[in-house]
């Protein structure tokens, strides 16, 4: 048996069941628990990582009282809430300035964002 990197094994010529199968057991259940750490798997660089943005446009802002403004969005498909960090930043081109919005859980798949202002539209970028 011949251990590769990150700890799997590979059976070699003339490796019987008795050796194999609890190799390729092991091998499934490292396979399951790694997390593409370094340690246990080889890293993910963050170039290969792709970057989901979507607008907040200022005119589906509804009141929501005492001049708050709430918004109701979709994640884009894959998504779910607890899976992504939000960045936001002011303009739909996600040129201006990161502002801290107040975003809040509905679903898996939806959140709202509440503002004081109307007048702006956001660009959230999905990380």
């Amino acid at each position: 048996m011949l251990t590769l990197s990150f700890g799997f094994k590979q059976p070699e010529n003339g490796d019987l069941g008795a050796i194999v199968f609890p190799a390729l057991e092991g091998n499934i259940s490292q396979l399951n628990d790694h997390d593409h750490d370094g340690v246990n798997s080889t890293k993910i660089p963050s170039s290969s990582l792709a970057k989901l943005t979507q607008i907040v446009s200022a005119g589906n802002f509804v009141l929501e009282g005492d001049d708050i403004y709430i918004q109701t969005l979709n994640l884009p498909a894959a998504l779910t809430y607890n899976s992504v960090v939000f960045l936001v930043k002011e303009g739909v081109s996600g040129d201006g300035p990161v502002v801290y919005l107040d975003i809040n859980k509905v679903s898996d798949s939806q959140y709202t964002v509440r503002t004081n202002d109307n007048s702006k539209s956001y660009l959230v970028s999905y990380l």
